[in-house]
Parts: structure tokens; sequence; C-alpha cells
């Protein structure tokens, strides 16, 4: 019987060491080196995926609960709990498995138990050889070198690429990869943007709306301060609306007497997504929170906190009228609005709110034509003179101020008030002129030189008084030297215009007692044209006028009647009256009445109901105005051509007196015409 034997393979042959090594120990730490740097990257690795991976989902999950857990999003109680525990585990974990291997070199030992773990064979050669090599007194020498010679062939056998184990590494990023398709998924699929939320739970701190399907962006004026009494302009951006719903503004007043108040805002353009409230729709009296609410999304609560803004008020007028008015000095009180003559001076006095450190009056409100106020506390005082327009005279220079005014912080009234000015212009006077008796003044007539004719005037200013008054005559352009019916001198009265007038008396101008300067009322004068004492000739062509001039000043309203025409003429053959005499005052004939009187005869007295007339207009009561006889025919190419003026302008007629002037001896009545 025979036995049998196994046979085994003869064992392997020793491999020899690299040549290029100088020892076992210089391999066993080549391959340390190598284990200690993959162990570090690849933890470090490890690590960093994991808080991103962790974070990731606390990221996805606070999102969908955000979005739909809870109506209005996460409150901000829970994104604070959401953040502190992330961050907190967050910090920890880095602490603990990360930091570490950044600051710290992983220890030899460590390296030789990964290595011993992917080798089995080494038997805990490696890590008895690193520990007997550190303190040689455990074991003899000999020993030492045969534990490392053993553990040097080992790693020769050893994969190049190491023998750190990467699943964990591989698995956290296939987890990684998963939850970045699940997010992308749900970046593209939900309608409410996941960013937003991911803002809340990162930053719990900051004043994020809640994701919804509509978005209110841009609202402003968001946290303000506005002026009590101002009308705020509140508008918004909103996306995301479907048909039906609105975009509601609400508010709510500091005193609690209006709560979540609604109001509609309109859209500014169809399709922009722009918001607004309607104008003048929300005035902030008192503070006020508000926020916008529109589909399922509303705005954060917005705070106006009201200020009183500064208010400046004109408070008392002062008027200075012109001193030819009389009207002296005269004050307003509770009223803004200007209205008065021009050329008065108005003072007016402001009070503010607030203490003042400038103002101004803005003529016509545009910034153009400002006019500095004196300042004193919280009140202002400024002066304007009253101008008509120079290019129109029938309205103002400026027909509004307002008053502007800054405090001493620097702020300035926001909506100052307008007030209005009226100058009321200092109307021209009338003025009218009548030849004798006659109702309509020719446009020319023809006087003998030794004949007069006397000229009648009324003048009238409307509003103040008269300065002066009289007849202005033109020979050839130049004017001849006529005195004025009336002349004020100013304090002095009226002065007449010497002989040949007849003015009612003028009474003394006292401004200073509150009259006005010059003459008021009707003016009436009467002046007798008398060629021969002016120097006038036979052929001479006289333009005459009425002018009449007011109180105004500098420069004066001036009336003048129609410019008309008065040719001197030859005397009639047999008619003129010696020069000199009071005949020579002739009227429309070929004789004036009176001429060649006795002179001791004494003139015929006017009807009682006569001498109760003006002596300027008296005539004879019920006599029409008649052609007067004449013994000769009137001159050739003359006759019904123009009208020839009567003795002081006046139609003779049988039983009438002819009007005598003050001074002169009345002539003795005749007939007219030769004996």
């Amino acid at each position: 019987m025979s036995a049998s034997r196994t046979v085994l393979p003869p064992p392997p042959p020793e491999r020899p060491l690299p040549k290029r090594l100088a020892g076992p120990g210089e391999l066993i730490d080549q391959h340390s080196r190598r284990t200690r740097r993959q162990v570090k990257w690849v933890e470090i690795f490890q690590g960093l995926l994991v808080l991103t991976v962790v974070g990731l989902a606390v990221l996805l999950g606070a999102t969908m609960a955000d979005h739909w857990l809870l109506r209005g999003g996460l409150p901000d109680g829970a994104r604070w709990a959401i953040w502190l525990v992330w961050a907190g585990w967050s910090i920890g974990y880095f602490w603990v498995k990360v930091l570490p291997l950044i600051v710290y070199r992983i220890h030899p030992l460590y390296a030789a138990q990964t290595i011993e773990s992917a080798r089995p064979s080494l038997r805990n050669n490696l890590i008895n050889f690193l520990l007997l090599r550190n303190d040689p007194r455990w074991a003899p020498e000999p020993v030492v070198q045969a534990v490392e010679e053993s553990a040097a062939r080992e790693l020769v056998h050893l994969p190049p690429e190491g023998v750190v184990d990467r699943q964990p590494v591989i698995r956290w990023g296939y987890a990684l990869v998963v939850v970045l398709a699940i997010l992308a998924l749900y970046i593209i699929l939900s309608p409410k943007s996941p960013f937003v939320s991911f803002s809340r739970v990162l930053w719990p701190w900051a004043d994020i709306p809640a994701p919804t399907r509509v978005r209110i962006e841009a609202v402003q004026p968001g946290d303000t301060v506005a002026p009590r009494g101002e009308p705020v302009r509140v508008s918004a951006e909103v996306h995301g609306l479907v048909e039906g719903e609105e975009v509601l503004f609400y508010y709510s007043t500091a005193d609690g007497q209006i709560v979540r108040q609604a109001i509609p805002m309109k859209e500014d353009q169809p399709g922009q997504g722009k918001y607004s409230l309607p104008m003048d729709s929300f005035i902030a009296r008192q503070d006020t929170d508000y926020y916008i609410q529109a589909g399922d999304a509303r705005s954060r609560t917005y705070h106006i906190q009201v200020d009183i803004p500064l208010v400046i008020t004109a408070e008392r007028l002062v008027y200075e009228y012109p001193s030819y008015t009389g009207l002296g000095r005269a004050e307003v009180l509770g009223q803004g609005d200007i209205r008065a003559i021009e050329g008065t001076r108005v003072t007016v006095h402001a009070s503010a709110n607030q203490p003042l450190s400038q103002a101004e009056i803005d003529l016509d409100g545009q910034g153009r034509w400002r006019l500095p106020m004196q300042i004193q506390g919280q009140s202002a005082t400024g002066r304007l003179q009253l101008r008509l327009h120079p290019e129109d005279p029938q309205r103002p220079e400026y027909s509004s101020y307002l008053l502007r005014a800054q405090t001493l912080d620097g702020r300035t009234n926001p909506r100052p008030n307008r007030y209005m000015i009226e100058v009321l212009p200092d109307r021209p006077p009338r003025v009218s002129l009548r030849l004798g008796v006659l109702e309509e003044t020719p446009e020319e007539i023809d006087l003998p030189r030794s004949r007069a004719v006397e000229i009648h005037v009324e003048a009238e200013d409307a509003d103040f008084g008269l300065r002066r008054v009289g007849v202005r005559l033109q020979r050839q352009g130049q004017m001849l030297d006529v005195p004025w019916l009336l002349d004020w001198k100013g304090g002095g009265g009226a002065r007449g215009g010497g002989s040949g007038d007849k003015s009612s008396p003028v009474p003394a101008s006292d401004s200073a007692k509150g009259k006005p300067e010059g003459h008021q009322g009707l003016f009436q004068a009467s002046w007798q044209f008398q060629p021969a004492k002016l120097g006038l000739k036979p052929g001479d062509v006289v333009v005459y006028w009425a002018r009449a001039e007011d109180t105004k000043l500098p420069t004066p309203n001036v009336a003048e009647t129609p410019r008309r025409r008065i040719v001197i003429v030859e005397d009639p053959p047999g008619q003129p009256p010696p020069e000199g005499q009071p005949g020579a005052q002739a009227g429309p004939g070929p004789q004036a009445p009176g001429a060649g009187q006795p002179p001791d005869r004494p003139p015929k007295e006017p009807p009682p109901d006569q001498q109760q007339q003006n002596p300027q207009e008296r005539q004879g009561p019920g006599q029409p105005q008649t052609k007067p006889e004449s013994s000769e025919p009137a001159p050739a190419g003359k006759e019904g051509s123009k009208p020839q003026a009567g003795p002081q302008g006046k139609a003779p007629s049988e039983g009438s007196q002819p009007e005598q002037e003050s001074g002169q001896p009345p002539p003795e009545q005749q007939p007219a015409g030769p004996g």
C-alpha cells in the first residue's frame, strides 16, 4: 500500500529590492509619505462633499416648505431656526472633520494601518517596524532589521495608485449629483422662485418676502418721510398676475382710526406691469404703515413718517400809495393778494411755523425775479412796487408772487402759496372842446383878423385830479405862447391862464391831509381866441386843440381833443371895428354885435332866466342860432363854404346880450351893420 503525498509548489523566489533603493527603510518611508498624502486629500474631499450635499439638501427642503407647507412662507422664527441648526452643524463638522486634515499632518502609524488594511499579508510588520524604529530599546537590532525587510518585501507588491479606500467619496459624489438633479428640476418646474427661498434661508436677518406666483418688486417710495398734507406717490412693479386679479394698496394710520384701508392701484401702461396709486388718492396726515398685495403675493410693510413741512404765509400788507393820490398809507390784515393803483409800494409781512434762515418774494413764481426779505425769527418782511407791463399797459408787470423760505436746517417750503397781484392803472383824464354855442365843432372855420371866438373847455380826471388844462395853438409847426387855463403848482392851488379865461375855482391841494393833488371834479373854462392879439395875419392857419394832464407822477396821463383849424381872413369891408376896441370881438357876420355902439349907452340887461345861466353859455332863451344879418354880401368863394365865428363864438339874436368879459366896459348896443 503506497501512501500518497501532496506535492507543494516551490515557494516563489524572493523578489529582490530595486537597486535604486538604498534599503528597505527608505522604501517604507516612500510608501508611508504617499499614503499619508492620499489619505489627507481623500478625506478632505469627502468632508467637503458631505458639507455640500447636506447644505443643498437643507436648502431644498427649506425651499419646499417655504413654497408649499406654510401659507405666506416660512416665518422669521423658522428661518432663524433652520439657519442656526444648519450653520451650527456645518461649522462643527468642518471643525472636527476637515480643519484638522488641513492644519495637521497624517500620522505615519495611521498611514501604516491604512496600508495593512489593504495588504493583510503584512501581519502588522509595518506598524511593528515603525514602533521599533522609533524606540530601539524594545528589540535588538537584528530583529528590527528582519521586520523591516519583511515589510519592505510586501510593500513592493502594492499597486501604484495607492491603497486608500475611495468608495465613501464616490458614494457622496453620487449623492451630490442626485441632489443637484432634483434641485435643477425644481427650479425649472416650480412656479415660484427657489432662489428667493434660498436667500430667505441663507440670510434670515434680511427682510425678503416669501416667494409667490405673483412678484411684487421695486416698491416706491418704500420707507420714507413725507410732508404732512402732501400726496404720496406709491408705485410698484407687479408680474405674474392672472386675469381678474387686482393690485391693492393697504395702509393703517398710527392712531388706529384707519386699519388696512384698501385703495386699488392702476396700471400706468397696459402690459408694462407698472402700477401706481391714482393722483392725490393717498395724502399723508400722520405716520402710516402700508403694504401692497396682489394675487398670492404681499410686499413687506413699509413705514411713512409724516414731517411737519415749512409753511410761510402773508399775514399783513402795508400799502404806501403815490403822494399825488392823497390816499396815504393803508394796512390789510389776513390777506396776501395785492390790489392797488400803479406806483404803490407794498410791504409784505409774512410769518412761518418754524425759524427761518432766509426768505424771498418770487415774482410770477418762476424763479427769475426774486426780492430778498428781512428775517427775524419766524417773521419775514419784503417790499415791492406795483407797475404795469411796459409792453402791455393793460396788465401788471407781475401777475402773482410766491413766498419761498428756508429753515435753519436747510429745508424749504415744498408748496408755497400763490398770491395774486392786480395793478389798477391810473386812468387818463377826459377833455372836450366847443366853439361858442355851436353844437358840433367844425374841422375848419374862417375868422376875420379883428374878430374873436370863444373856446369852451371841459376836463375831468376820473380817479384823482387835474394838473393842467388849456388850449394849445400851433402855426406852421410852431407852438404859440398861450397860458394854461389850469396850472396846478403843488400846494398853491390852481393858477389861471390870465386874461381872457373864465375858469371855475380850484381848491388848494393838501396831500398830507389825505386830499389828492390837483383839481378834483369837473373843470370848465372859456378862452377867447383873438387873432390880432396873437399877432396873426390874414392867411395864417392856426391848428388848435384842448389838452388835459392829470397829477400822475413822474409822467402824467394826457388827453387831447382832435386837432382843428382856424383860417385867419381879411375883415369884411366896412365891418372891422377900430383895433383894440371891445367891438373887435367879432361874430359871424359883417359886423359883431356892439361894433360902433355909443359908449354912453348902457347895455341891455338879459332876461331873469338868463341871469342864472353860466356866463360862459348865456344865450337868449329859446332863440335859435340864426345867421347874422349883413349889409354886404359875403366875400366871393366863401359863401356857404365855412362857418364864421360870431362874437365870442355866439350867434346874435334879437333881444340878446352878448357875453362880456370881466374887467372890460360893456359896449353900447347898436344894430349890427352900418347905420
